[in-house]
């Protein structure tokens, strides 16, 4: 509904180069399913079935030609077709508002769309690691990243950064009120924190990713129905969570 193929518009855009980027649009369509990463033996991928049905999402876009599929990494591409006007809708982050507001188009942020009508979307956390150089360091390191999460300093990184706030504590202080008041659509993304899930922290991840990234890409690109695709994806990442680690 929102392409305009004489002017050029796509409905809507996917990454198509088969990393993370490509795939974590996806575990919200499978977890609204009833599935999830792993199964609950540990040993098998826990999207059979709904992957394959989320899988059908993708190919249905991709059928009639209303996805853009950037073949680049990083999506900047994608972003860029957005920001001049030609894509309908972009599935994306808050770190994006700053070059939307910048590109002074006329936008507005919305719930992820889901087959329930349930909330269900994704949150990508940043890792931050701490490398043991010592005793005293690790110890100065823990200090530094326990003050970093403290609301007064969250607070500023939010802003700056385009991220989300770390704990409601943040989220109630006047300058973050105040940055929701003048952003549009910031409000949506805040407060889909609520609902929002994470990807398990599991040692075959990577390897799960990976499959399901070149299932999607096949599909993107019509070269494997999404059946044919999920079973390669579940035989490769099978595979994967039966080695001992």
């Amino acid at each position: 509904a929102l392409t305009d193929s004489d002017r050029g518009r796509f409905g809507t855009g996917w990454p198509g180069v088969g990393d993370e980027d490509t795939v974590w649009r996806m575990w919200p369509l499978i977890w609204d399913l009833g599935g999830d990463v792993v199964a609950d033996d540990g040993k098998h991928i826990g999207f059979g079935d709904t992957g394959t049905r989320a899988l059908e999402v993708v190919a249905a876009l991709a059928r009639d030609k209303s996805v853009y599929v950037d073949p680049k990494p990083g999506s900047e591409q994608m972003y860029q077709v957005f920001l001049s006007n030609r894509m309908g809708m972009a599935v994306t982050g808050p770190w994006q508002l700053p070059d939307i507001r910048q590109a002074e188009i006329d936008y507005h942020v919305v719930p992820l769309p889901t087959f329930s009508g349930r909330p269900v979307t994704i949150s990508g956390p940043d890792t931050w690691t701490v490398f043991d150089n010592g005793a005293a360091r690790t110890k100065a390191a823990k200090t530094f990243v326990s003050w970093l999460m403290q609301p007064a300093q969250d607070v500023h990184w939010d802003i700056d950064a385009g991220s989300l706030p770390l704990s409601r504590r943040t989220r109630d202080l006047p300058a973050w009120q105040h940055q929701e008041n003048d952003t549009e659509g910031l409000d949506v993304f805040t407060k889909a924190l609520d609902s929002a899930r994470v990807r398990p922290v599991h040692a075959a991840y990577p390897q799960i990713s990976q499959a399901l990234g070149q299932a999607v890409v096949a599909v993107l690109l019509g070269r494997s129905s999404p059946a044919q695709a999920l079973r390669s994806c579940a035989a490769d990442a099978n595979a994967a969570l039966l080695i001992p680690r």
